[in-house]
């Protein structure tokens, strides 16, 4: 069987549409079988005859005003009226597109269906064809032979009228596969989608997703096909550059603890000192002297005074070392956490956990801690809410913690917004530093949930 030959018979779809490719000089160089069963003529009996040889005498002079049509727009469509072989003459609408112009010669495709009893024209499917961008979309009739084409596909494709779907495959392995991609489809929705393999101009390899479906007034199908080589290039990057964000994220913790220690020993072995002597330099002085009371008392006052800044420099130097709460266990330092909130605002909040909550050290600590402030103090910057409640669950292999308030809530769209905020950015970045991930819910009128998912090795405690 010829179709089965060229590969598109196995769709198994009566053709309802007549494809022709002729040029001006060479008369016609295909004929389709949807054109053998509309106009009864066979492929030898019509082949390098003038496309006008089929076409009503009193319409000839029309015909030819196709082709000054043709070559200034690139396509056009017009009723014709045609000379069937066992008939009497038939209205026909016709689409013509210009495949090659050249000085000598001018090649064009033809797409027509019989006027009368048509829902649909030619021209219709030109602009459906048309409508789907920036993809590239196909007509191919019962034989697998692509009758017409969109401006992606034949940007993609180069010049692709009359051609064959299995031309388009690497090779024929790769052509039968898909071709049962497309059976087992049609058979199941009448519909197809997979993913495939394509020669495109220039002969380079493509990755791309094929759909379609039957075109039934017309007996042929509706074929997109999408290009993914940018899509999986973008997907590597996106890939490459998360990879990068966690190592840069964790190196800028580790920076920013490193930066904590340093002005942390400045602060100890310059300020320190110099509080120090000048404290015995104070002390020195001689307050006996009956005329010295005075003096006697403003240094006391000044040695009270260096001994208070001697102690607040005492506990900048052991924050900055250690940061706050840091001798106590993980869940005793989120309890106070807890206990300045309350104190500090006036939105409650509440602390529950289940489990064996695991005694978090180092950068998943700090991340932890972090998201909690940070989700609290946005309830009680944006929430309305009256109640915020954490939530800390222990699972196999991993710490879920959940910040939830009881606010106004978002829409899916200022969720959207929301999440690309400095603040929400932020704690993702935190999370996804130390392996983990966040995740934001919100609805309307119900509130907002943050929940930070932190990864825990076998036997690991933080």
């Amino acid at each position: 069987m010829k179709g089965a030959e060229n590969g598109g018979a196995a769709f198994a779809s009566p053709g309802a549409l007549a494809f022709v490719l002729a040029s001006e000089k060479s008369g016609i160089i295909e004929w389709s079988s949807g054109a053998e069963r509309l106009l009864g003529y066979k492929g030898e009996q019509v082949i390098g005859k003038p496309f006008q040889h089929l076409v009503s005498p009193q319409a000839v002079d029309i015909f030819f005003q196709i082709y000054v049509r043709l070559r200034s727009m690139g396509s056009t469509s017009c009723v014709l009226p045609m000379l069937p072989l066992t008939k009497a003459p038939v209205s026909f609408q016709w689409l013509f597109s210009l495949v090659e112009d050249s000085p000598e010669d001018i090649r064009f495709s033809a797409l027509g269906v019989p006027e009368e009893g048509c829902l649909f024209s030619v021209e219709f499917l030109h602009l459906v064809l048309e409508a789907v961008r920036p993809e590239a979309a196909v007509l191919l009739d019962d034989e697998g032979r692509v009758i017409h084409a969109n401006t992606a596909a034949i940007y993609m494709f180069g010049k692709c009228l009359g051609r064959f779907g299995r031309e388009f495959f690497p090779s024929h392995e790769e052509w039968r596969a898909a071709l049962v991609e497309a059976r087992r489809g049609l058979q199941k929705e009448r519909s197809f989608s997979f993913k495939a393999r394509v020669k495109i101009s220039g002969d380079r390899i493509l990755p791309v997703a094929i759909s379609g479906s039957p075109l039934p007034p017309f007996g042929s199908f509706f074929v997109i096909v999408r290009d993914l080589s940018q899509k999986e290039e973008l997907e590597k990057e996106k890939k490459a550059l998360e990879t990068r964000l966690r190592i840069l994220g964790f190196r800028l913790m580790q920076l920013q603890q490193e930066e904590r220690m340093r002005l942390a020993t400045e602060l100890h072995d310059e300020i320190s000192q110099k509080l120090t002597l000048l404290r015995w330099k104070v002390s020195r002085i001689d307050v006996q002297a009956p005329s010295s009371e005075k003096l006697a008392k403003e240094c006391g006052e000044i040695m009270e005074m260096v001994d208070a800044l001697y102690q607040d420099l005492g506990n900048l130097v052991t924050r900055l070392r250690n940061p706050q709460f840091e001798e106590f266990a993980f869940l005793d330092a989120l309890l106070r956490r807890v206990e300045f909130f309350n104190k500090a605002f006036e939105l409650p909040c509440s602390l529950s956990f289940a489990g064996e909550i695991p005694d978090l050290r180092g950068a998943k600590r700090h991340v932890a801690l972090c998201v909690v402030q940070e989700a609290y103090l946005n309830a009680v910057r944006h929430a309305k809410a009256t109640q915020v409640s954490i939530c800390l669950e222990r699972k196999p292999e991993e710490l879920v913690i959940s910040i939830a308030d009881d606010g106004i809530g978002m829409s899916p769209r200022e969720l959207k917004r929301a999440l690309g905020s400095p603040g929400m950015w932020g704690m993702a970045l935190r999370a996804e530093a130390v392996d983990g991930y966040l995740e934001v819910t919100s609805e309307k009128g119900k509130g907002t949930r943050v929940t930070l998912h932190l990864p825990l090795r076998s036997g690991e405690t933080g």
